[in-house]
């Protein structure tokens, strides 16, 4: 398994779709005990969002069907890709609450990336602040750094 974690994220890195499209093989692993397998799995996430960001960034300027060639490319509409977002950004902020200070460390470099490229839906903004305020009364120091 240990093995495994750095493949996930890379993949993900390099890959978003073809992770985002195998996910729910990837979901159930988020309930086991090896924290770099679930810090993994939480960075992976973290790219997929970044990846639906940019695909969706066009299709809200003047396109008349409203997809792009990315999202016709992974036979996926804008529809179900704000909905594969919606749910992920819910499963890494429920995760900034994961028993392993790494794994909560893995979330919040998530959402960091997130914000600096502009992926974090205007809704998510104040929930994400307050949940970064929150981690700042966390008791490891890797957390709060």
């Amino acid at each position: 398994i240990k093995h495994v974690a750095p493949f996930v994220w890379e993949l993900a890195l390099s890959r978003p779709q073809l992770v985002l499209a195998n996910i729910s093989h990837l979901l159930p692993h988020l309930e086991t005990e090896p924290y770099y397998l679930r810090s993994a799995i939480v960075t992976a996430l973290g790219y997929i969002v970044e990846y639906i960001g940019k695909v969706l960034k066009p299709s809200t300027e003047h396109n008349p069907d409203g997809l792009t060639s990315r999202s016709v490319e992974c036979d996926t509409s804008p529809a179900n890709l704000e909905k594969s977002r919606s749910a992920l950004l819910d499963i890494l902020h429920e995760r900034a609450h994961d028993v392993s200070s790494y794994t909560r460390s893995a979330v919040l470099k998530a959402w960091i990336r997130l914000a600096q490229s502009g992926s974090i839906p205007v809704a998510r903004i104040l929930p994400v602040t307050t949940m970064a305020i929150d981690r700042l009364q966390d008791k490891t120091v890797m957390v709060r750094k």
